[in-house]
């Protein structure tokens, strides 16, 4: 994979936006949780989320609210796949939730049909990908805890 560098001014990023540190309620975003990946960098490491949060569907539009660049969009796709294949094998027996989310996201990476075809070849269409798990909706008297994709 390869995409160029970013060369903006570095953003801030929450550097963990993975189902399990996103609260929704009535199936809308309200919190964000767990800051130790906070930093300041390439605002492509956020836009991971969408390979290892959204459908095939939501993502163009995920895409088109943010204003991703090409190469924004393609880095965003290699941090979602390289976090992925790093967590899959951490994750299989000690965590099922996390392995889960990493198949997903591998899964996502790969055959999105948004992401450019090879140099010298003509596009193919991509598969669809599995069902694509979701942040847990949280009811009110569920608040001062989370839970993760089941």
């Amino acid at each position: 994979m390869h995409a160029p560098r970013w060369q903006g001014t570095p953003v801030w990023i929450h550097g963990d936006l993975l189902p399990g540190n996103l609260l929704t309620r009535g199936g809308r975003l309200h919190a964000v949780i767990d800051f130790g990946g906070l930093g300041v960098g390439d605002p492509a490491c956020d836009v991971m989320a969408a390979w290892t949060l959204l459908s095939t569907e939501s993502r163009e539009a995920f895409r088109s609210t943010i204003g991703a660049d090409d190469a924004t969009w393609a880095r965003g796709r290699g941090w979602a796949l390289s976090f992925g294949l790093i967590a899959l094998p951490y994750y299989q027996d000690s965590n099922p939730t996390l392995a889960h989310i990493a198949r997903h996201t591998i899964d996502e990476a790969i055959t999105d049909p948004s992401r450019p075809p090879p140099t010298g070849t003509a596009p193919t269409p991509a598969k669809p990908g599995p069902t694509t798990p979701r942040a847990s909706t949280v009811d009110d008297q569920e608040l001062p805890r989370y839970r993760h994709i089941t």
